[in-house]
């Protein structure tokens, strides 16, 4: 097991339950709960319930695959298995970040027509 070099076993389930209570907390706080933000605001009111209906189906599928990948990468990668579902986490958090839209103050047309001439990327 690579993690059991460096820590004793009982030091790695520690380590292994810190991680996760940051993963499931920055997770939920994070990407978990912003996508339906980003749906209200940002999606033009003619796609806003496909969006929603994709968006949350896909964020239930990620949160299955990890429920039962979560178990099997653990045993493979120990406590390594969070820079896994870390680094994601914190690529959403730049792209969030430099790439979507400042709604406040906006309505969805205005936008909508800022996404549509490409002005909503803060990187230019």
């Amino acid at each position: 097991h690579p993690a059991r070099i460096f820590l004793s076993p009982e030091s790695s389930g520690v380590v292994s339950l810190l991680l996760l209570f940051v993963f499931i907390g920055g997770f939920e706080t994070g990407p978990g709960t912003l996508f339906w933000i980003v749906c209200s605001e940002v999606l033009p009111a003619k796609v806003t319930a496909i969006g929603f209906s994709l968006i949350n189906a896909a964020q239930c599928s990620f949160s299955l695959a990890t429920t039962f990948l979560f178990p099997i990468l653990d045993e493979v990668l120990g406590t390594k298995v969070f820079y896994l579902f870390g680094v994601p986490g914190i690529l959403v958090f730049f792209y969030l970040w430099l790439c979507m839209p400042e709604t406040r103050g906006k309505s969805k047309d205005a936008i909508t027509q800022d996404m549509l001439q490409g002005r909503w990327v803060h990187l230019w």
